[in-house]
């Protein structure tokens, strides 16, 4: 697992992230293991607990919960090549399940930063959206979301 590291360099500004450059990171197995322990916690539907109750849901097989790619995302967050100089997270739109979490899926992360400007509100920080995209070792999208974020400027 990438360890986040204070004094790792560089940190980019809001200024200095690069648009519309897609970066492909980070590596998550899922495991059936996995996806029964979390759902257990978070999610208890059948479909993510059960074998038989899940071979006869839409899905055929056990899944993986929302709860559990989106906790997936925030984990392969910390592989960005690019560590910005975050100072909050300003939420999330446009929330996608496009497809499930499979047992034996290897999961990473697309991420494009799509937009910067400087923040009306607060001086010296930038607004950054961006597409995150969780892929599977196929480079299926399984979950899509934008989102954006505060990040320190320049000045």
């Amino acid at each position: 697992m990438a360890a986040y590291a204070a004094d790792q360099d560089p940190v980019f500004s809001w200024e200095q992230i690069p648009i519309d450059a897609p970066m492909v990171f980070g590596a998550h197995a899922l495991t059936e293991a996995a996806i029964v322990a979390f759902a257990i916690e978070w999610d208890p539907q059948p479909w993510h607990l059960d074998t038989e109750a899940a071979a006869a849901s839409v899905f055929g097989e056990i899944v993986a919960c929302a709860a559990h790619l989106f906790a997936i995302v925030s984990k392969l967050m910390l592989d960005c090549p690019i560590r910005v100089a975050l100072l909050a997270g300003l939420g999330n739109r446009d929330l996608r399940l496009v497809a499930p979490g499979r047992v034996g899926d290897v999961l990473s992360m697309r991420l494009t930063y799509t937009a910067a400007r400087a923040s009306s509100s607060r001086p010296g920080t930038g607004v950054v959206d961006m597409l995150v995209e969780l892929i599977d070792q196929d480079e299926r999208v399984v979950l899509r979301n934008e989102g954006s974020m505060l990040v320190t400027g320049n000045a």
